[in-house]
């Protein structure tokens, strides 16, 4: 779990400063401390609205902060504003999410552009039980 999550780190440090754009490059220190909340989830829907995308995602689990709630929406611009800083997302794909409360029940937004980690599709998946039998691959057994 903590190699997902320093990979996932990573990614996201290097999706916000693989852009040329005058938006200021920030430390995954700083994004992290921008985040209320910092969620494995998984893409449900996605509505495309003009160069925003409305996502909705099913969080798995919380690495910061915490909430009853499981089911987030969240604003990107994928398309057109700021040289496409935020991905595009799919339905399926899944990530680590860096959000801030919104003032609107059910909705989060981005803790700073182009904070969203996504992973490889069919590498993870984020809603399947491990079978107890199975030996672990990631411990060498």
């Amino acid at each position: 779990m903590k190699r997902i999550v320093c990979f996932s780190l990573l990614l996201a440090f290097l999706s916000l400063t693989s852009f040329a754009t005058s938006i200021k490059r920030i430390t995954l220190a700083e994004l992290q401390a921008r985040a209320d909340l910092i969620v494995l989830a998984k893409v449900t829907k996605v509505v495309m609205e003009g160069d925003n995308d409305r996502v909705t995602i099913k969080i798995d689990s919380y690495l910061k902060g915490e909430s009853p709630q499981t089911i987030y929406t969240i604003t990107l611009c994928s398309r057109g504003c700021l040289k496409d800083y935020d991905p595009a997302l799919k339905e399926g794909d899944i990530g680590v999410f860096f959000l801030k409360r919104s003032r609107q029940k059910g909705e989060v937004e981005g803790a700073y552009p182009g904070s969203v980690a996504t992973f490889n599709k069919d590498s993870y998946d984020l809603t399947e039980k491990k079978d107890p039998n199975q030996p672990d691959a990631g411990n060498g057994r």
